[in-house]
């Protein structure tokens, strides 16, 4: 719920009908304590760029454009590209069966890529095991996860619900892997960082040191916390492992949609309508976005949450408009005031770009 001094704001910022983005500024300097990056596309053109609050509060650095977020869900888009980037290249094809990739996986003959793409695959997601005896947070190798996964039994049978899984992303960056014989990371750096120009992205999963990332941080009781990632990262291959600047993003975003990554026809699938959402007409999943409608207006948009850190793309696909948001500071309600608010505020005045 939007405070009444913001709420004021806003219902003042909607009034007026002007060409400049001087309404996203004026409203963001508002909300207090946000610390991230903001963007704004229109086409392929910047219209708004700006950065907030500190990378590191101990040490009093600066966000800035260099700064590095880690995006955590939104992987899962970037994994999914990579698939389609495989079958564009005749090493795969999203309608193999998983076992022609992992040999003895449980159905692993029912199972296809688009199923685990989609989140159809009935594979439990990870989290679910953390502590038992089946749990994969012990493994030192992507190898020694994928040989106990393939044991776990099915939450339902392939193809017939929707039930998000971080395992089955997981799968997918195992299976790149395998085909491309090279990490994940060097397949992500080769076929999708240079094509998009993106310099200063990559991947948390091997645990080193990464130079200008963000501190992630948490709220408690309204003190400002280091957050800490709960899980080893290797666990987060392919489904929240990358980060990246709020410029590569941007840059990510107009590649994409320019067919510099994949070609318009692959990205047409991976934008696709493939499985609705309970108790939605408007909303579904394709493979690693989802497509909806807000008031109307047609958009996609993938997000990402991890301890200390939230983002999220949201593109309004006939506006040709695109917001980017990525913050340090894990505040769930203020982060979706902000996306909800950003919007509203970015398409009232769509028309006078």
């Amino acid at each position: 719920m939007i405070n009444k001094i913001c709420m004021s704001i806003l219902t003042l910022l909607l009034s007026y009908n002007i060409c400049d983005m001087s309404v996203v500024e004026t409203y963001l300097n508002t909300v207090s304590g946000f610390s991230g990056a903001v963007a704004v596309m229109h086409g392929k053109d910047v219209i708004f760029k700006h950065c907030y609050g500190y990378a590191n509060y101990e040490f009093d650095i600066a966000n800035n454009e260099t700064a590095l977020f880690c995006i955590a869900s939104i992987t899962k888009s970037f994994t999914a590209i990579a698939i389609m980037k495989l079958q564009e290249m005749g090493k795969l094809n999203v309608h193999d069966p998983i076992s022609k990739y992992i040999p003895d996986f449980t159905q692993g003959d029912t199972i296809t890529l688009h199923h685990l793409l989609t989140h159809m695959s009935g594979v439990r997601n990870y989290y679910r095991y953390c502590g038992h005896a089946d749990d994969i947070f012990t493994c030192d190798t992507l190898d020694q996860m994928v040989d106990i996964i393939k044991r776990w039994e099915l939450d339902f049978g392939r193809g017939s619900t929707y039930c998000y899984s971080n395992t089955g992303y997981l799968l997918l960056a195992y299976i790149v892997e395998k085909v491309s014989e090279a990490s994940f990371e060097a397949f992500l750096s080769e076929h999708i960082f240079k094509p998009a120009g993106m310099c200063n992205s990559g991947s948390i999963a091997s645990g080193s040191v990464i130079k200008y990332k963000a501190q992630g941080y948490v709220r408690q009781g309204g003190t400002l916390c280091n957050a800490r990632i709960p899980v080893i990262p290797l666990t987060l291959l392919g489904n929240g492992d990358l980060y990246a600047s709020i410029d590569d993003m941007m840059r990510w975003i107009d590649a994409l949609c320019a067919g510099k990554i994949v070609s318009h026809d692959s990205l047409q699938i991976i934008m696709g309508k493939h499985i609705a959402m309970e108790g939605s007409t408007d909303r579904f999943y394709g493979y690693g976005w989802f497509v909806d409608k807000q008031d109307g207006k047609s958009y996609i948009e993938c997000s990402g949450a991890l301890v200390g850190f939230l983002s999220k793309v949201i593109r309004f696909v006939d506006e040709d408009i695109t917001i980017v948001i990525l913050t340090n500071v894990e505040d769930r309600e203020q982060f979706c005031e902000v996306v909800e608010t950003l919007s509203e505020l970015v398409l009232k005045n769509n028309n006078a770009y």
